[in-house]
């Protein structure tokens, strides 16, 4: 059951930081990508402690 639970939060876990800085580097729109990383925290805020009722 842990591992179910460690496994779920780490496929779970938002997009990381460097996505950002990555997209900046190459030209890319990196305040687009920033605020997409910075919602996807927002947002698991609140999915990821639901999910891990529903899982137990």
């Amino acid at each position: 059951m842990l591992e179910q639970q460690i496994l779920f939060l780490e496929a779970a876990i938002p997009s990381g930081a460097i996505a950002a800085v990555l997209a900046s580097r190459y030209g890319c729109d990196g305040p687009l990508a920033a605020a997409l990383v910075v919602a996807t925290y927002l947002i698991s805020l609140v999915t990821i402690p639901c999910a891990m009722l529903f899982i137990g």
